[in-house]
C-alpha cells in the first residue's frame, strides 16, 4: 500500500471518529436520550470504531488517540459537556489488556480500574458482570463475552503468580 493510501486511511479513520463523536454529542445534548440509554449509546460508539489489527502496542496507541480525538472535539464543540458522560468502558478495557500484554502492569491496572469505574457509573447495577469487573476480580470462568478469550489467558497468567 502506498504512503498516500495509508495517509488517506489514517485521515478517514480520524475523521470518522470526529464525525461519530459530533453525532453522539448532538444526540446527548438534545435531551432526547433517556439516562438509561446513555451507556448503550457509548457502547455503540466505541464498538463501531475500527481499530486496525496491527499489533498490541499499536492497538493501545490507537485507542489512546481515539479518546484524545473525542476529548478535543468535546472541548472545541461542546464546551467539555459530552466526553465525561460518554461511557468509555470498552476502550479502557482493551487498553488495559494491551497494557498487560506489553508488560506495563501499572498502566494495565489503571486502565482496568477506569474501565470498571465507567461500568459502575453507567452499569445500572450490572457492573459485576462486565469484562472489567471479571478481570479485576480474576473471574475468568465468568466472562460474559466469548470473544474475550484473550482475557482468559491474561487472568490465568495473573492467577499463576505466587
Amino acid at each position: 500500500m502506498s504512503s498516500n493510501a495509508l495517509n488517506m486511511n489514517w485521515i478517514q479513520w480520524e475523521q470518522s471518529i470526529r464525525d461519530r463523536f459530533l453525532l453522539y454529542g448532538l444526540c446527548l445534548l438534545s435531551n432526547q436520550i433517556p439516562n438509561s440509554a446513555v451507556a448503550h449509546l457509548g457502547n455503540w460508539f466505541f464498538e463501531e470504531i475500527q481499530i486496525p489489527q496491527t499489533g498490541i502496542f499499536e492497538s493501545l496507541s490507537l485507542w489512546e488517540h481515539a479518546l484524545r480525538i473525542c476529548r478535543d472535539v468535546d472541548s472545541n464543540c461542546f464546551g467539555n459537556k459530552v466526553f465525561d458522560r460518554l461511557h468509555k468502558g470498552t476502550p479502557y478495557f482493551w487498553m488495559g489488556l494491551a497494557s498487560y500484554q506489553i508488560g506495563d502492569f501499572d498502566k494495565a491496572t489503571f486502565y482496568m480500574d477506569v474501565a470498571l469505574s465507567e461500568d459502575i457509573r453507567n452499569g445500572q447495577g450490572r457492573w459485576l458482570q462486565t469484562p472489567a469487573a471479571q478481570f479485576m476480580f480474576l473471574n475468568s470462568g465468568q466472562f460474559a463475552q466469548t470473544f474475550l478469550a484473550q482475557g482468559y489467558q491474561v487472568i490465568d497468567q495473573i492467577r499463576s503468580i505466587n
